[in-house]
């Protein structure tokens, strides 16, 4: 765990850094995928994701957990010295509620986001969901502001927009086509906004100080989650 940034520390108590640890010193491939049913040490359903940091884990992750009907409430990403990510994240049934899911369930979750990542060229999954009709009443306008931080070398995005089934992954995609990786993310949702923030570098490990390139993926970005709420 020396290979953690002091962020991922100081974000996690120390029972679930503990949990954490167990199951990466324990894995026996790059990557590893664990589901952590609520106890003592997780006060929710979550799951955790370790393998090597690349262009669209996080897309990989998101598609195959939608494939299953599972609801993404929170998501903490974190980038390590050695080329590894970590991928914590909060997971409910579509209600919002915990699952209820057998060991043969979970175990099948796993195996299924490990299969995944496991291939030389990830290939997300799209699901097409159906709108409910309340969304089609919200307000449509997709908020973005934008923070360079020199010294992490990531741009901040702070998208606040409206929830819908899908919207991870929508964000994902434009993410991945516009060479954007994803180094530190907060997914929450108030209500029926969602309010998220994501960390992002360039191909070259930098912010996207070149004003063409973030244009272009700021207008993406709007119009991908304008246009499917209307």
């Amino acid at each position: 765990m020396e290979k953690f940034l002091p962020f991922y520390f100081q974000s996690h108590p120390p029972g679930v850094i503990k949990e954490h640890s167990l199951v990466i010193t324990k894995r026996k491939s790059d990557t590893t995928v664990k589901v952590f049913p609520k106890n003592e040490s997780f006060n929710t359903d979550s799951l955790l994701v370790y393998t090597k940091d690349r262009l669209n884990v996080f897309r990989t992750i998101v598609g195959e957990l939608d494939s299953q009907n599972i609801n993404v409430l929170e998501a903490s990403l974190y980038g390590t010295k050695n080329g590894y990510c970590l991928d914590h994240i909060i997971i409910s049934d579509p209600k919002g509620d915990p699952l209820q899911l057998n060991k043969d369930q979970i175990r099948d979750i796993e195996l299924r986001i490990t299969r995944s990542l496991e291939k030389d060229k990830l290939k997300p999954k799209l699901v097409k969901k159906k709108l409910p009709r309340h969304f089609l009443t919200l307000k449509k306008d997709t908020q973005i502001e934008i923070n360079h931080d020199m010294v992490n070398r990531w741009t901040q995005l702070d998208i606040k927009t409206a929830d819908r089934p899908g919207l991870l992954s929508s964000i994902c995609s434009v993410f991945a086509k516009n060479n954007a990786s994803i180094k530190k993310a907060r997914i929450s949702t108030y209500g029926e906004r969602a309010e998220d923030r994501f960390c992002i570098s360039s191909l070259e490990e930098t912010p996207f100080l070149k004003k063409s390139e973030l244009d272009k993926l700021i207008s993406e970005l709007k119009e991908s989650l304008d246009f499917e709420a209307v």
